[in-house]
């Protein structure tokens, strides 16, 4: 079972970029590794292809930037993908975190609220109609909304990610995944990084 984490955002324009930001936090603070005789969850619907001890497990974490159509053959090889981005919710406040099944999502979301959000949406809609869209999750964090370009995430944002963390590592968990922390990075490391580098 192939799971792809992925990471949605411009980081250029502050909280915008807290999914990639917070995928790369992840990948570098913890070790994941399949758990010995994984029991897959049925309620996942997966085939007989894959081992029950976990041998065919592999964990990737992407950085997706805004690329959104460009990433439809990276997404197509996984069997279950986790989009990591920021979202609009009515009644929502910046640093509210949510995570749901692509085809659950409550009526209160939309992903209106950037240029990305919009073209990362419609690429999983299209994907949905080929056929070719793996069973996909959405972990979305409001974001607060700046128009200057900045590095900077909000308190809020930071604050969220927190429970960001506990929510993927526990999907994870799920899925047949054992980690192990190895790294103490906060996701305003890693914004940092980008800040140095000039971003890309």
């Amino acid at each position: 079972m192939r799971v792809l984490v992925l990471g949605i955002g411009n980081v250029m324009f502050g909280d915008e970029g807290v999914g990639v930001h917070f995928v790369k936090m992840m990948e570098r603070n913890y070790k994941f590794s399949p758990k010995i005789r994984a029991k897959f969850d049925s309620a996942l619907n997966l085939d007989d292809k894959f081992d029950a001890d976990g041998a065919n497990l592999e964990l990737r974490f992407i950085d997706g930037g805004t690329l959104a159509m460009a990433l439809t053959p990276l997404i197509a090889q996984a069997d279950v993908l986790i989009v990591v981005d920021c979202i609009s919710a009515d009644g929502g406040e910046t640093g509210d975190v949510y995570f749901f099944g692509y085809e659950q999502m409550p009526p209160s979301i939309s992903w209106n609220g950037s240029a990305h959000e919009v073209e990362m949406l419609e690429t999983l809609r299209l994907m949905e109609l080929t056929g070719d869209l793996p069973r996909t999750k959405i972990l979305g964090i409001v974001p607060k909304r700046i128009e200057p370009m900045s590095f900077e995430l909000s308190s809020q944002a930071q604050e969220g990610v927190n429970l960001m963390e506990k929510t993927l590592l526990n999907e994870l968990s799920r899925l047949g995944f054992s980690y192990e922390k190895i790294a103490n990075f906060s996701v305003c490391d890693i914004a940092l990084e980008f800040s140095k580098k000039g971003a890309i």
